[in-house]
């Protein structure tokens, strides 16, 4: 899935790097088979930062 992009449709530094961070969660839940803990301990971040990012991607996603 693609993040929407700015509402000109250009792609900005700031969209790049979320695409790619939402990419990379993606990736690791996939190989972890969703288990958001031990996702969070590959990423090397808090697993309450991990489910922010996933809430945050979800709603970003849902208004598309």
């Amino acid at each position: 899935m693609r993040i929407p992009e700015t509402e000109n449709q250009e792609i900005d530094l700031k969209n790049a790097a979320a695409q790619a961070e939402y990419n990379t969660i993606m990736n690791v839940l996939k190989k972890v088979n969703c288990n958001r803990s031990k996702a969070a301990e590959i990423l090397r971040i808090d697993r309450k930062t991990l489910y922010n990012k996933i809430k945050l991607y979800e709603t970003v996603l849902s208004r598309n």
